[in-house]
């Protein structure tokens, strides 16, 4: 799920073109979770599921609030606040495929494709 936290953050920073995510990482879980349609059982979840997956695992290295992680079941159970982390990669994969997909059949000076090199080139400064 730690994994899925960055790539969410990264995928978030390459649609909408932030050279980094720096003060806008709740805004990103909350741009992911309300639009995208692979998570739509996250849409009202954005806030919590911020504080207490992607930051409780990132600062604690555990999820807090009586979140719990698992690798069976369905992708999320409210009355246990479990979420099956082997689906919501999957998902995640799905959503990933989708964003390629569409960079596919955007044109070269689209949007979508102007945000991803702004992206891309800040990646290579750090490198720098």
């Amino acid at each position: 799920m730690a994994v899925s936290c960055l790539m969410i953050e990264s995928l978030v920073s390459f649609k909408n073109g932030w050279e980094d995510s720096k003060n806008k990482s709740k805004k990103a879980f909350r741009k992911f979770l309300t639009t995208e349609p692979e998570f739509i059982e996250f849409k009202e979840l954005y806030k919590p599921f911020y504080i207490n997956v992607r930051c409780g695992i990132l600062h604690q290295s555990e999820t807090t609030s009586g979140w719990k992680l698992m690798r069976k079941g369905m992708i999320y159970n409210s009355a246990t606040k479990t979420i099956n982390a082997t689906l919501f990669l999957n998902r995640l994969k799905k959503t990933l495929e989708n964003y390629r997909q569409t960079l596919k059949t955007a044109e070269w000076d689209s949007t979508e494709w102007n945000n991803l090199r702004k992206k891309l080139i800040m990646i290579i400064k750090n490198c720098e």
